[in-house]
């Protein structure tokens, strides 16, 4: 029997829910390490796209539950399958923006693999989640590239 599209459409965006809130909660530590010596345009940037992020996460598992199937019941069992991995150690500020845009452009490649995998012709809701969610990782990426290319607005 071949698998409902639903299932499978679920099991790509809840890989991505995953993803997704791993990479939020690395921008948030980013967000907390932030001292008073950074600017506050740094602080606004990472700020914006950690609501970004939020909002993502939610749209994500709404979809999920649209389609009908379950969210983990825990934080632990949800990023077990994730494919970005958990910081295991402490970083510069500078070295985690460097991670953060690493992992949104490893995102980025992950949805537009979801976007030719999955049978969307049929279902434009999550065909539009898929752009907006690549619209958000791009804006969130070329952001925080923009802070690493401007390396002076950091007190090391």
């Amino acid at each position: 029997m071949p698998p409902n599209p639903q299932q499978v459409t679920s099991g790509g965006l809840l890989r991505l829910l995953a993803d997704t809130v791993v990479l939020l909660f690395k921008t948030r530590h980013l967000s907390w390490r932030m001292n008073g010596d950074v600017g506050s345009g740094v602080r606004a940037i990472i700020r914006r796209d950690r609501r970004d992020l939020d909002d993502a996460v939610d749209r994500i598992a709404r979809r999920i539950l649209d389609l009908g199937r379950d969210l983990a019941p825990n934080y632990g069992e949800l990023i077990r399958s994730s494919s970005v991995e958990q910081e295991r150690e402490l970083r510069s500020e500078m070295d985690m923006i460097r991670q953060v845009v690493t992992d949104h452009e490893k995102i980025l490649a992950d949805i537009e693999t979801l976007t030719v995998a999955l049978p969307l012709s049929d279902d434009p809701i999550t065909a539009d989640l898929l752009n907006h969610l690549a619209a958000c990782h791009q804006q969130c990426r070329d952001n925080l590239s923009g802070l690493i290319r401007r390396p002076g607005q950091f007190v090391q």
